[in-house]
Parts: structure tokens; C-alpha cells; sequence
């Protein structure tokens, strides 16, 4: 088993760029902020993102608890692992994981500086201060059990070969502190989103009406919502550049206001009126 680094300071960036990184070097698996992430899923561990202070998410990301460390050691060793990517702000801190889980000694340091450009790392520091996000290489409805109390976010990442076309890397997901979790369990119905969609909506001239609107899978929001809906459009509008871009915003106002996915948006015509005189 070959052991690697991918070290740079808090907030660089070093978990948005992890599974570009472990795709160049040929990585079975992540080690990240106390987690084990194997090919887009959280095999083992618990994260320090989770943690209420820097203290103890610095001991959750280094393994001190021995229990911790022991699961995400049974895990591995379950599996048939030939090299792995190690995150950490440092090389100390790497070498303490390599120690906690007992892995081979580190074959090769990669720095957030070698993969990224000082324009990217200064912009991911400023998204760190400012807007107090943290990033996690794991799609959202993997993390949704493990953060139960945050917001979370997903932004995909691709990357591109020279000889091949476009590709997909991996995913990964923003993770944002919910401020609202004090308050117990937010509940958001069927009825708000709809309400949601409608507004949105109708925010454009060039739809007339909204006659249905439903919503599924609000039982089961991790599968990502699905919604349905009939209009009726205005006379003369182009009718497939205006559901198009209806379903983009709408998609992206229901993702913003419930921090819900949506996985589709259908729309159908199911009437067309003419303008009004003093619409004309």
C-alpha cells in the first residue's frame, strides 16, 4: 500500500481539488477531515467539519480518539486498497494520521500550491472567511446522514484529457454551518415548494397561468424532488426557450430557498392565449 499527501493550509482549497488528485495519482481512496471515501461514498469515520470548535475537529481530523481510528483501520483493512491520498494542513499532520492508522510511511507529497494557482487559492480562502464554507469530496446525498443539522450544497467537478473528451471526475459538496438547527427540525411541505414554484413562475410575463403544480419524493428529499406542472403561456412567445429557462429558475430558486434537490422540472403547455389589447 502506498501512502500520499495532499497538504496546504486551511481554506486553500485541498478538499475541492481531492478527487481531481486522486484520479491523477491513481488513489483508491480519500482520508479527509477524519473521514474514509472510497469512489464518491463515506466508507468510514465521522467528520471534523461537524465538530462546535477547532480543537476538537483538529483531534477528529488526526484520529485521537482510538475508536475512531479503529473503525476507519477496520475498514481499510477490509478492502483492497493500493494507494491512498492522505488531506492535511501539513506534513506534521499527515504524519500523525499515517501514525493513528498505522499506514505505511508517506512515498510522496503533493502541495495545494503544485495543483492550484495563487488566483484559486487566495479566492478559496476569501469563500472560507466570508461565506464560512467548507467543502467535503462526496456527493450531497452522501453526506446528508452525516450532517444532520447542516446545509449542504452541491457543486460537481470535471476535468478535461487532452486526447479524450470532457469527463467526470467526481463530486463534491459544499457544506455550509445551519444557524437554524436551535430550533429543532425544519419541516418544509409539499405546499411551500409549490408556492415557490408559482411565484417564480409567474415572475415572467410571457406565462399566463399555473394550473398544477406537484411535488415528489417530499417524503424522501435525499432521492431529489421531482416537480410537475401545467401552464398556460402568452400567444406568440417562443414556447421552448421560455420552459427551458423556467425550468432553470425554478430549479434554482427551490434548491436556495429549501436546500432540497431537484432532480427535474416538467413543465407542460397545456394552453396558449392570446394578448389582451392593452397588453399588446
Amino acid at each position: 500500500m502506498e501512502v500520499y499527501a495532499f497538504i496546504g493550509p486551511t481554506g486553500t482549497g485541498k478538499s475541492h481539488r481531492a478527487s481531481k488528485v486522486a484520479h491523477d495519482v491513481g488513489a483508491d481512496v480519500i482520508i479527509d477531515d477524519g473521514l474514509l471515501i472510497k469512489d464518491n461514498k463515506i466508507i468510514a469515520g465521522s467528520s471534523a467539519k461537524y465538530e462546535s470548535n477547532k480543537i476538537r475537529s483538529v483531534k477528529k481530523a488526526i484520529f485521537i480518539d482510538e475508536d475512531h481510528a479503529q473503525q476507519v483501520r477496520g475498514a481499510l483493512n477490509q478492502m483492497n486498497v493500493s494507494r491512498i491520498l492522505l488531506l492535511g494542513t501539513s506534513r506534521n499532520m499527515v504524519d500523525r494520521i499515517v501514525r493513528a492508522l498505522k499506514l505505511p510511511p508517506i512515498a510522496k507529497v503533493i502541495r495545494i500550491q503544485d495543483v492550484s494557482t495563487p488566483a484559486a487559492i487566495m479566492k478559496a480562502r476569501e469563500t472560507r472567511l466570508t461565506q464560512n464554507k467548507h467543502i467535503v469530496p462526496v456527493p450531497k446525498i452522501e453526506l446528508q446522514p452525516h450532517f444532520p443539522n447542516f446545509m449542504i450544497d452541491p457543486m460537481r467537478i470535471f476535468g478535461k484529457s487532452k486526447r479524450q473528451p470532457r469527463y467526470h471526475f467526481g463530486e463534491v459538496s459544499v457544506v455550509r454551518p445551519n444557524r437554524f438547527s436551535v430550533f429543532g427540525k425544519l419541516i418544509i411541505s409539499e405546499r411551500a415548494v409549490a408556492m415557490i414554484v408559482r411565484e417564480e413562475l409567474l415572475k415572467d410575463k410571457a406565462l399566463v397561468a399555473v394550473s398544477r403544480i406537484s411535488v415528489k419524493n417530499m417524503e424522501n428529499p435525499e432521492r431529489g424532488l421531482i416537480l410537475r406542472l401545467d401552464v398556460t403561456v402568452r400567444y406568440g412567445v417562443n414556447i421552448p426557450t421560455i420552459i427551458r429557462a423556467a425550468q432553470d429558475r425554478i430549479k434554482t430558486q427551490v434548491e436556495y430557498m429549501t436546500w432540497m434537490t431537484v432532480n427535474d422540472v416538467h413543465i407542460f403547455v397545456r394552453g396558449i392565449v392570446a394578448a389582451s389589447k392593452n397588453q399588446a
